[in-house]
């Protein structure tokens, strides 16, 4: 980068001294670190194109546009913001972790801010075990142009769930702190109802990995934080290669019957398309499906054409589209689930994957569906729509508007937003 350095003279000086120190190191992929740091009154971004974490940079390094100081009021608002036209800034990393951000900048408002923003590794408070008999070991290499393997399960007590992600290319060795995903590795502290109460962060780790007998070992410590609490789990993970799609159940078919039906017409970039979203009855219902038909021309009657669909990834005209999963909170079609009273969805649920959806009109002119698929572990899935099943209703709507509704899986539970309103499944408002 090019910098011009402007003549500006200083006309006071500050201050910043904090204990918050984090470094957001992009060096491999971006060959730039962030420095962040704040106290009651400044906080401190400061971005530095450099190959190596450590050393003394100025002005030829630092990114002036996206460096800044930002000024508080007592109500703790941002009150100003400066970006930095000059500085000698040094950053140090000791062997026990603790670390250290000083000099000064030069300010926007003529400031010169003299810096020493520090990080203290954390002391262990306490050591505790985990043994896990039954998690899963995932190559994520084919999700991404990176390669990066992920263990995951649940201890045997039911106590926590564990989640490693290391920076490999083989899922064996011997891994440290460098090679650990921070941001996926981390440890749940479940609740009654399996949900996470707590979760602890990294601070420092060592893994190793091993094969025997088809199943990975993952065996080590993990020097993990939340709060004040700073345990050292020592871990002894026992995991299967993950062959599904997380989310999708893993050792359970699904069969049942619907009665309730809403379709609904869309054409938009995705293709023209029918969404049918059916239950196994209308008020308080235990099982959803929802299916995505590429269709040509809507039937009049019963919107999706009369047909047999494949199931599968293409989005072309008669097929059914294959649920690609979970990604960042959201559940893409099509999929059944189970419901609980409240009608918010149990997770996993089946993704449908493959197979074929068979749309015919029953006797008294109403849609019929029968679906024969299979979901990414290749359990079956095999449920029956037909309203004349029960006393189930159907609301048919047509727009050729985009949609407007999201679903999305917050906090284990599949909601709608709409409007913004937040509705579970079955259009009951949160």
């Amino acid at each position: 980068m090019t910098y011009i350095p402007e003549d500006i003279e200083a006309v006071g000086e500050v201050d910043i001294v904090a204990d918050n120190l984090q470094v957001l190191d992009f060096i491999e992929k971006e060959k730039q670190v962030i420095f962040n740091g704040s106290n009651e009154k400044y906080s401190v971004s400061i971005t530095v194109y450099t190959d190596t974490l450590g050393g003394t940079w100025d002005m030829e390094n630092v990114d002036g546009f996206w460096s800044d100081v930002c000024l508080y009021g007592e109500d703790g608002l941002p009150e100003a913001m400066y970006q930095i036209t000059n500085c000698s800034i040094t950053y140090e990393k000791s062997e026990n972790g603790d670390e250290l951000l000083s000099g000064w900048l030069l300010a926007s408002d003529r400031i010169k801010y003299n810096l020493n923003i520090t990080y203290k590794r954390p002391e262990c408070t306490r050591s505790e075990n985990i043994v896990s008999e039954d998690a899963r070991i995932k190559d994520l290499s084919a999700d991404s142009n990176e390669q990066y393997v992920r263990i995951q399960g649940t201890s045997t007590d039911g106590k926590y769930f564990v989640s490693i992600m290391i920076d490999t290319d083989t899922p064996t060795g011997t891994f440290s702190l460098d090679d650990f995903d921070e941001d996926y590795t981390y440890v749940d502290l479940l609740g009654a109802d399996g949900f996470a109460e707590k979760s602890y962060a990294l601070i420092d780790g060592n893994v190793e990995i091993s094969l025997n007998d088809g199943f990975y070992t993952a065996t080590g410590k993990l020097l993990m934080q939340y709060g004040d609490d700073v345990p050292e789990f020592n871990i002894d993970i026992k995991a299967l290669p993950q062959t599904g799609m997380d989310y999708d159940v893993e050792s359970e078919a699904f069969s049942g019957e619907m009665t309730y039906v809403q379709t609904q017409e869309y054409d938009d970039e995705y293709g023209h398309y029918v969404l049918l979203v059916a239950a196994n009855k209308a008020t308080s219902p235990e099982n959803m499906l929802y299916l995505q038909f590429m269709i040509d021309q809507a039937d009049p009657n019963i919107m999706v054409p009369e047909g047999e669909y494949e199931i599968n990834d293409s989005y072309e005209t008669s097929t059914v589209v294959a649920c690609s999963g979970v990604n960042n909170g959201s559940v893409l079609p099509s999929f059944v689930c189970n419901l609980t009273p409240e009608g918010q969805a149990v997770l996993p649920m089946w993704f449908l994957r493959s197979g074929k959806v068979t749309v015919s009109k029953n006797a008294a002119g109403e849609i019929h569906v029968v679906v024969d698929a299979k979901n990414s572990y290749g359990q079956p899935i095999n449920v029956v729509v037909d309203q004349s099943i029960g006393t189930g209703i159907e609301n048919v709507e047509q727009s050729t508007e985009k949609p407007k509704a999201v679903k999305r899986i917050v906090d284990g539970e599949l909601v709608i937003e709409y409007n913004g309103n937040t509705y579970s499944v079955t259009g009951v408002k949160k």
